[in-house]
């Protein structure tokens, strides 16, 4: 398949849900009507659309047809776990990637943050501070990372970390292991969490970016 013709495929189902004639979970044409309208061969019209499944834009139910897909956060995921695997970036790279996107959704957040955030933020940072393993910790330091991106509101930026998350996630726990040979680092990692915390309820852009800068260095530095 030529991918021009992809491509003519790809536009004319951009261009549908541009114009709100088809949304998320809709019925896409039928092969044969793709093929007159734009007039390509049915053969064509299948493996486009065979492309945009294993894309995750689409889902093909058996008997039925194809449909537009009604949640693309599976599929920005695994294109995302596809891309670091094949392109064989490295973890600090993945890292640097998440360090940015903290950085400006605490930028957002402080502006955005909402009362419930602020208190499920703080009960992470409790629960944080009395764990009673490293599992543990290392779940709640996850999830507390999570919430300050949450609490920016931004739906991108939401998506982007969530779906680099899991990718990362698979290198956190080696990687405060290491941070963790230095017994003074846990209390480090600690009062990193807690500065972020209280810039976000003083509204202290300034203090939170350095403090994300310095935990995120940290980690670079212990790559095992």
């Amino acid at each position: 398949m030529k991918d021009k013709n992809y491509n003519i495929i790809l536009e004319y189902i951009k261009e549908k849900i541009e114009n709100n004639t088809l949304k998320p979970g809709e019925k896409i044409e039928t092969e044969r009507d793709l093929a007159e309208k734009l007039n390509l061969s049915r053969t064509t019209v299948r493996e486009a659309l065979k492309v945009l499944t294993a894309m995750g834009i689409t889902n093909c139910i058996q008997g039925s047809g194809y449909y537009l897909k009604d949640d693309f956060k599976d599929s920005l995921f695994e294109n995302f776990n596809l891309f670091f695997l094949l392109t064989g970036q490295n973890v600090s790279d993945l890292i640097d990637f998440r360090e940015g996107i903290e950085i400006k959704a605490f930028e957002l957040a402080l502006t955005n943050i909402k009362d419930e955030d602020l208190r499920k933020i703080d009960m992470i940072f409790k629960d944080l501070k009395n764990a009673a393993s490293e599992d543990e910790s290392s779940l709640l330091d996850a999830e507390f990372h999570r919430a300050i991106v949450e609490a920016s509101h931004n739906i991108f930026f939401m998506s982007l970390y969530n779906s680099s998350r899991l990718t990362l996630e698979k290198f956190i726990k080696n990687i405060r292991i290491s941070i963790l040979k230095n017994s003074n680092n846990k209390d480090i990692l600690l009062k990193h969490h807690k500065i972020i915390y209280q810039a976000l309820i003083e509204k202290n852009l300034d203090l939170g970016r350095e403090v994300i800068k310095e935990h995120f260095l940290l980690m670079k530095k212990n790559i095992f």
